[in-house]
Protein backbone atom coordinates (compact mmCIF):
# COMPACT_ATOMS: atom_id res chain seq x y z
CA UNK A 1 0.00 0.00 0.00
CA UNK A 2 3.03 2.13 1.04
CA UNK A 3 4.19 1.31 -2.61
CA UNK A 4 1.07 2.25 -3.99
CA UNK A 5 0.65 6.03 -2.84
CA UNK A 6 4.25 6.80 -3.18
CA UNK A 7 3.68 6.02 -7.13
CA UNK A 8 0.89 8.05 -6.81
CA UNK A 9 2.16 10.83 -5.25
CA UNK A 10 5.43 10.73 -7.56
CA UNK A 11 3.30 10.73 -10.40
CA UNK A 12 0.81 14.01 -9.34
CA UNK A 13 4.19 15.70 -8.69
CA UNK A 14 5.50 14.70 -11.95
CA UNK A 15 1.99 16.24 -13.55
CA UNK A 16 2.78 19.44 -11.63
CA UNK A 17 5.82 19.72 -12.63
CA UNK A 18 4.65 19.15 -16.16
CA UNK A 19 2.18 22.18 -15.78
CA UNK A 20 4.10 24.35 -14.40
CA UNK A 21 6.58 24.07 -17.24
CA UNK A 22 8.08 27.01 -19.56
CA UNK A 23 6.28 26.60 -22.50
CA UNK A 24 7.18 29.58 -24.48
CA UNK A 25 10.14 32.40 -23.90
CA UNK A 26 12.17 34.64 -25.85
CA UNK A 27 13.70 38.30 -25.13
CA UNK A 28 12.11 41.93 -25.46
CA UNK A 29 14.78 44.52 -25.42
CA UNK A 30 16.77 44.20 -22.37
CA UNK A 31 14.45 41.84 -20.47
CA UNK A 32 13.48 38.55 -20.80
CA UNK A 33 10.08 36.71 -21.36
CA UNK A 34 8.82 33.41 -20.74
CA UNK A 35 5.22 31.59 -19.85
CA UNK A 36 4.44 29.18 -17.98
CA UNK A 37 1.01 27.26 -17.28
CA UNK A 38 -1.62 24.83 -18.37
CA UNK A 39 -3.63 25.91 -22.08
CA UNK A 40 -5.94 28.16 -20.97
CA UNK A 41 -4.25 29.42 -17.72
CA UNK A 42 -0.81 31.20 -18.54
CA UNK A 43 1.29 33.35 -16.59
CA UNK A 44 3.47 35.72 -18.68
CA UNK A 45 6.53 36.98 -16.52
CA UNK A 46 8.85 40.26 -17.80
CA UNK A 47 12.09 40.05 -16.31
CA UNK A 48 15.78 41.97 -16.90
CA UNK A 49 17.06 45.49 -16.33
CA UNK A 50 16.18 48.01 -18.57
CA UNK A 51 13.56 48.50 -20.58
CA UNK A 52 10.65 46.37 -23.17
CA UNK A 53 10.76 46.74 -26.88
CA UNK A 54 7.97 49.23 -27.85
CA UNK A 55 5.34 46.89 -30.39
CA UNK A 56 4.38 48.92 -33.39
CA UNK A 57 0.82 47.18 -33.38
CA UNK A 58 -1.33 44.90 -31.96
CA UNK A 59 -0.33 41.55 -32.77
CA UNK A 60 3.54 42.34 -32.79
CA UNK A 61 4.65 41.39 -29.90
CA UNK A 62 6.48 37.82 -29.45
CA UNK A 63 4.01 36.68 -26.86
CA UNK A 64 0.82 37.38 -29.35
CA UNK A 65 0.38 33.87 -30.16
CA UNK A 66 -0.47 32.90 -26.71
CA UNK A 67 -3.07 35.89 -25.76
CA UNK A 68 -6.29 33.37 -25.26
CA UNK A 69 -4.59 31.70 -22.59
CA UNK A 70 -2.70 34.38 -20.72
CA UNK A 71 -4.81 35.48 -17.45
CA UNK A 72 -1.38 36.55 -15.36
CA UNK A 73 0.93 39.62 -16.23
CA UNK A 74 4.11 39.55 -14.02
CA UNK A 75 6.51 42.28 -14.64
CA UNK A 76 9.68 41.79 -12.60
CA UNK A 77 11.38 44.71 -10.47
CA UNK A 78 14.40 45.78 -12.98
CA UNK A 79 11.75 46.46 -15.97
CA UNK A 80 12.50 49.61 -16.69
CA UNK A 81 9.52 50.21 -18.97
CA UNK A 82 6.48 48.59 -20.25
CA UNK A 83 6.65 48.81 -24.70
CA UNK A 84 3.79 50.12 -26.72
CA UNK A 85 0.72 47.57 -27.46
CA UNK A 86 2.87 45.00 -24.93
CA UNK A 87 -0.62 43.36 -24.15
CA UNK A 88 -3.12 45.31 -25.96
CA UNK A 89 -6.21 43.22 -26.89
CA UNK A 90 -5.80 40.39 -24.47
CA UNK A 91 -9.20 40.12 -23.42
CA UNK A 92 -8.29 36.80 -20.66
CA UNK A 93 -6.11 38.80 -18.78
CA UNK A 94 -7.49 39.35 -15.11
CA UNK A 95 -4.08 40.36 -13.02
CA UNK A 96 -0.93 42.25 -13.73
CA UNK A 97 1.29 42.87 -11.13
CA UNK A 98 4.31 45.37 -11.73
CA UNK A 99 7.11 45.69 -9.80
CA UNK A 100 9.25 48.37 -8.71
CA UNK A 101 11.29 50.41 -11.09
CA UNK A 102 8.93 50.82 -14.30
CA UNK A 103 8.90 54.65 -15.21
CA UNK A 104 6.86 54.42 -18.10
CA UNK A 105 3.29 52.44 -19.64
CA UNK A 106 3.46 52.48 -23.46
CA UNK A 107 0.73 53.40 -25.81
CA UNK A 108 -2.05 51.27 -26.09
CA UNK A 109 0.02 48.76 -23.79
CA UNK A 110 -3.18 47.24 -22.29
CA UNK A 111 -5.75 48.64 -24.77
CA UNK A 112 -9.01 46.42 -25.20
CA UNK A 113 -7.86 44.40 -21.85
CA UNK A 114 -11.37 43.69 -21.14
CA UNK A 115 -10.62 41.17 -18.36
CA UNK A 116 -9.08 43.61 -16.48
CA UNK A 117 -10.51 44.41 -13.29
CA UNK A 118 -7.83 46.55 -11.02
CA UNK A 119 -4.22 47.73 -11.37
CA UNK A 120 -2.12 48.97 -8.94
CA UNK A 121 1.03 50.80 -10.43
CA UNK A 122 4.32 51.19 -9.15
CA UNK A 123 5.90 54.48 -6.94
CA UNK A 124 8.37 54.68 -9.98
CA UNK A 125 5.86 55.31 -12.57
CA UNK A 126 5.90 58.58 -13.97
CA UNK A 127 3.99 58.25 -17.58
CA UNK A 128 1.41 56.55 -18.47
CA UNK A 129 0.86 56.35 -22.44
CA UNK A 130 -1.91 57.62 -24.99
CA UNK A 131 -4.76 55.23 -24.89
CA UNK A 132 -2.78 52.89 -22.46
CA UNK A 133 -5.82 51.29 -20.67
CA UNK A 134 -8.40 52.28 -23.19
CA UNK A 135 -11.43 50.12 -23.37
CA UNK A 136 -10.53 48.18 -20.34
CA UNK A 137 -14.16 48.10 -19.56
CA UNK A 138 -14.19 45.81 -16.46
CA UNK A 139 -11.55 48.13 -14.83
CA UNK A 140 -12.87 49.26 -11.04
CA UNK A 141 -9.96 49.82 -9.64
CA UNK A 142 -6.97 51.60 -10.40
CA UNK A 143 -4.42 53.24 -7.92
CA UNK A 144 -2.37 55.86 -9.42
CA UNK A 145 2.16 56.00 -8.32
CA UNK A 146 2.68 59.22 -6.25
CA UNK A 147 5.08 60.00 -8.66
CA UNK A 148 3.22 60.24 -11.60
CA UNK A 149 3.00 63.31 -13.51
CA UNK A 150 1.64 62.51 -17.05
CA UNK A 151 -1.66 60.53 -17.87
CA UNK A 152 -1.76 60.54 -21.63
CA UNK A 153 -4.29 60.99 -23.99
CA UNK A 154 -7.44 58.48 -24.17
CA UNK A 155 -5.52 57.16 -21.15
CA UNK A 156 -8.66 55.37 -19.26
CA UNK A 157 -11.22 56.63 -22.46
CA UNK A 158 -14.06 54.18 -21.78
CA UNK A 159 -13.28 51.87 -18.69
CA UNK A 160 -17.18 52.14 -18.01
CA UNK A 161 -16.68 50.57 -14.76
CA UNK A 162 -14.65 52.79 -13.02
CA UNK A 163 -15.80 54.60 -10.13
CA UNK A 164 -13.40 56.49 -8.45
CA UNK A 165 -9.54 57.89 -9.61
CA UNK A 166 -7.14 59.60 -7.22
CA UNK A 167 -4.70 62.05 -9.29
CA UNK A 168 -1.65 62.18 -7.55
CA UNK A 169 -0.51 65.54 -6.71
CA UNK A 170 2.19 65.44 -8.99
CA UNK A 171 0.64 64.96 -12.01
CA UNK A 172 1.10 68.19 -14.38
CA UNK A 173 -0.98 67.17 -17.04
CA UNK A 174 -4.22 65.16 -18.22
CA UNK A 175 -4.34 64.78 -22.01
CA UNK A 176 -6.99 64.71 -24.27
CA UNK A 177 -9.79 62.24 -23.56
CA UNK A 178 -7.72 61.10 -21.08
CA UNK A 179 -10.94 59.89 -19.22
CA UNK A 180 -14.09 60.40 -21.79
CA UNK A 181 -16.57 57.33 -21.73
CA UNK A 182 -15.86 56.61 -17.87
CA UNK A 183 -19.60 56.56 -17.49
CA UNK A 184 -19.48 55.53 -14.09
CA UNK A 185 -16.95 57.73 -12.57
CA UNK A 186 -19.37 60.08 -10.01
CA UNK A 187 -16.47 62.49 -8.22
CA UNK A 188 -12.95 63.73 -9.75
CA UNK A 189 -10.56 65.81 -7.38
CA UNK A 190 -7.97 67.89 -9.82
CA UNK A 191 -5.25 68.64 -7.59
CA UNK A 192 -3.06 72.32 -7.70
CA UNK A 193 -0.30 70.66 -9.44
CA UNK A 194 -2.32 69.87 -12.83
CA UNK A 195 -1.48 72.99 -14.83
CA UNK A 196 -2.64 71.46 -18.39
CA UNK A 197 -6.23 70.02 -18.38
CA UNK A 198 -6.86 68.74 -22.46
CA UNK A 199 -9.50 68.68 -24.54
CA UNK A 200 -12.77 66.66 -23.57
CA UNK A 201 -10.31 65.30 -20.88
CA UNK A 202 -14.10 63.50 -19.05
CA UNK A 203 -15.86 64.70 -22.32
CA UNK A 204 -19.25 61.89 -21.62
CA UNK A 205 -18.74 61.16 -17.96
CA UNK A 206 -22.10 61.39 -17.43
CA UNK A 207 -22.44 59.95 -13.94
CA UNK A 208 -20.12 62.67 -12.53
CA UNK A 209 -22.06 64.81 -9.73
CA UNK A 210 -18.95 66.73 -8.16
CA UNK A 211 -16.05 68.32 -9.72
CA UNK A 212 -12.96 70.16 -7.80
CA UNK A 213 -10.30 72.19 -10.25
CA UNK A 214 -7.67 72.77 -8.54
CA UNK A 215 -5.66 76.03 -8.43
CA UNK A 216 -2.98 75.49 -10.88
CA UNK A 217 -4.84 74.95 -14.34
CA UNK A 218 -3.75 77.63 -16.28
CA UNK A 219 -4.47 75.63 -19.78
CA UNK A 220 -8.70 74.60 -19.72
CA UNK A 221 -9.96 73.56 -23.18
CA UNK A 222 -12.91 76.04 -22.60
CA UNK A 223 -15.84 73.66 -21.03
CA UNK A 224 -15.35 71.03 -23.33
CA UNK A 225 -13.39 69.02 -20.59
CA UNK A 226 -16.43 68.65 -19.21
CA UNK A 227 -18.96 68.67 -22.14
CA UNK A 228 -21.93 66.03 -22.77
CA UNK A 229 -23.57 64.57 -19.80
CA UNK A 230 -22.05 66.63 -16.91
CA UNK A 231 -24.77 68.16 -15.30
CA UNK A 232 -24.57 72.17 -15.36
Amino acid sequence: MKKFYSVLLFGLLYIANLNAQTVASGTSGACAWAITGTDGNYTLEITGTGAMLNYSSTGSAPWYGYRASITTVTVGSGVAGIGDYAFSGYTKLSTVSISGSAASIGNEAFSGCTGLTSVILPNSLNTIGIWAFSGCTGLTSVILSNSLNTIGNGAFRNCTGLTSINIPNNVTSIGDFAFSGCTGLTSINIPNSVTTLSMDAFYNCGGLTAITIGSGVTSLSGFSSFREGYPA
